[in-house]
């Protein structure tokens, strides 16, 4: 079902030809307005920004603000004809190779894994269209971060994101798994002492305390 899904979202952005991808300085997401607050402080540029809404909801949600920066989703993805069956195949190996090794798994758990193939194809096709070298997450508490940073990486861009307050418990599962080019977080304490093993080896770790502090305030 995930990879049909996936296919057909797939086929409806699907063009006999498209332009080569655009080139961004930074792609970002936005979840509140200290995300709008930094975005002011270090770009001087407004073309250098592409603001990546997760839902419709959340362009509503900062409507006021649009017009300085331009917005899309990553359903605005675009591909061409050439590029879809080599996505198609990939996905189809995945999945094969996903059944062989999880198949006996709780099906509630195969299922989240399965999504992950449909997820990757959205990622995949949505850096078709724009390659930005920076990509500002908000996701780390989800999955949906690594399979995006995944395919960022295969198009030489770099990965940032930041904690989203502290961890009540360095056993929750969210948090176990971070996989930022460049994490930003209050410190480095946790890290040191509970998430070093679980997190990606390559994550750079900036402690720079709360985004709520802006350059005035430090």
């Amino acid at each position: 079902i995930f990879l049909c899904g996936g296919m057909l979202w797939l086929a409806f952005r699907t063009r006999f030809r498209t332009a080569a991808p655009e080139e961004i300085l930074l792609a970002a997401e936005r979840t509140d307005f200290n995300d709008i607050h930094m975005f002011e402080e270090v770009l001087d540029d407004p073309r250098d920004l592409l603001i990546v809404d997760r839902s419709p909801f959340m362009a509503q949600k900062f409507k006021d603000y649009d017009g300085r920066w331009r917005t899309c989703f990553v359903d605005d993805a675009r591909i061409d004809l050439a590029s879809f069956i080599p996505i198609v195949r990939d996905s189809i190996r995945e999945m094969a190779w996903m059944w062989r090794t999880m198949g006996t798994c709780d099906a509630s758990l195969f299922c989240r894994f399965a999504s992950l193939i449909a997820k990757r194809v959205r990622f995949r096709a949505f850096f078709r269209r724009y390659k930005p070298r920076f990509f500002w997450g908000r996701d780390d508490y989800s999955l949906d971060h690594i399979i995006r940073n995944q395919e960022l990486r295969k198009h030489g861009g770099t990965s940032l994101g930041t904690n989203h307050g502290m961890p009540i418990s360095p056993h929750v599962g969210m948090w176990r798994e971070v996989d930022f080019d460049i994490y930003y977080t209050y410190g480095s304490h946790l890290y040191d002492t509970a998430f070093k093993q679980t997190w990606h080896p390559n994550v750079k770790i900036k402690p720079v305390g709360t985004l709520n502090l802006t350059q005035a305030r430090r």
